[in-house]
């Protein structure tokens, strides 16, 4: 064979081995890019809600998240009834992708066991009495101070404001618990007894009274004569069917939920003391939700409150009447009546004052003097 026609053949050979090569190699390459593809579809991720902010942008995906919520308050009370709209909005509008679940009646402990649960991060959330708080942050003890507000309006135009605001952001850098949003309520507080009716302070001398588990009640009443024992919510009843205890100061709505009344003679309405109610979270858990989602938490917790004070305040007219029914003898004191109860109520603000600073004391007397 010429030597010419041999190289034309080998030429050949090797043209068909490359082009072999080639194939293959371009069918591992496609088998691979095909094999990364179906990996990448079975990622499923959760799109997050839109925002006025997304202008038709698409959103970020983020992973769903869920919450405990641990309240101490009765599935009857306009507070839970505020907390079932509160988690039902979020879950709307964040498409189920935040869901907060709430443990009512003290199911995970008393106030004072769910704000240290929420510190420690082994509660997500719960709703409680701004006066729970105070071991934590002294300066809160400020919306509890006897007599402090004359009314609900004059409380809410102060926990809602700057002076107040400015302290949510101080609890939270010293504590790591954030306060979403305003306070809820439960009201003013009253006194109810078994020993008699009690029209001025020196009806008070001697009625052994249960009081929240804070130096501020016990200081209160001590003022007032009578014989303290503090007791959490969930042994008030017994302790009252009982006769541990004559009496308690609560709000109307808890007097009722509970069923206080019924093994109550005396009730007197004193409006002695504001209660408001703080949802809180941990901070660490807080800081997971996106910032387009906290905004939709922070709105839809205020829609909550407000709601939920609006119910409480229409609420308690009924909770006179059911008092009333029940054989609740009711005293309504006049303004000339409740003098002598602020005149020795007040020491208490002096004994309190180191804790939560004259400096703030006299910025939410002055708000509420001038409102």
């Amino acid at each position: 064979m010429p030597e010419k026609n041999k190289k034309n053949k080998r030429g050949l050979i090797m043209k068909k081995r490359l082009v072999s090569k080639v194939l293959v190699f371009c069918l591992v390459l496609l088998l691979t890019l095909s094999l990364g593809l179906v990996g990448c579809s079975s990622q499923t991720a959760v799109p997050a809600a839109k925002t006025p902010a997304d202008n038709g942008e698409k959103a970020q995906s983020v992973e769903k998240i869920s919450l405990r919520l641990a309240s101490m308050y009765d599935t009857k009370t306009p507070l839970h009834k505020g907390l079932e709209q509160f988690v039902k909005e979020v879950s709307e509008k964040t498409n189920g992708n935040i869901e907060i679940t709430v443990y009512p009646d003290g199911v995970l402990g008393g106030a004072k066991d769910n704000v240290q649960g929420v510190q420690l991060g082994t509660i997500d959330m719960s709703l409680v009495p701004a006066l729970n708080l105070v071991d934590l942050y002294p300066e809160l003890y400020i919306t509890s101070l006897p007599f402090m507000f004359p009314d609900s309006e004059h409380a809410y135009k102060v926990v809602d404001g700057p002076i107040m605001q400015e302290q949510y952001k101080l609890l939270q850098e010293k504590t790591g618990i954030v306060n979403i949003g305003n306070m809820m309520t439960t009201g003013f507080r009253l006194i109810s007894n078994n020993v008699r009716p009690v029209l001025t302070p020196d009806d008070m001398k001697g009625i052994k009274m249960r009081v929240m588990e804070t130096p501020l009640s016990i200081s209160t009443f001590k003022e007032l004569g009578a014989i303290c024992s503090p007791m959490p919510m969930t042994d008030v009843f017994t302790g009252l069917q009982q006769k541990t205890v004559d009496g308690q100061d609560s709000p109307l709505v808890n007097l009722i939920s509970y069923g206080w009344h019924k093994v109550q003679k005396y009730v007197t309405l004193s409006n002695h003391q504001w209660n408001g109610q703080m949802v809180i979270i941990n901070e660490n858990a807080w800081n997971k939700i996106p910032a387009d989602y906290q905004n939709i938490i922070i709105e839809a917790e205020k829609n909550a409150v407000d709601a939920e004070r609006k119910a409480a305040a229409e609420m308690d007219i009924g909770y006179i009447e059911t008092c009333k029914e029940a054989g609740v003898e009711v005293i309504e004191l006049t303004p000339e009546q409740t003098k002598p109860f602020k005149g020795k109520m007040m020491p208490v603000w002096q004994q309190f004052e180191e804790k939560i600073g004259k400096d703030l004391i006299d910025k939410v007397d002055k708000a509420v003097n001038e409102s």
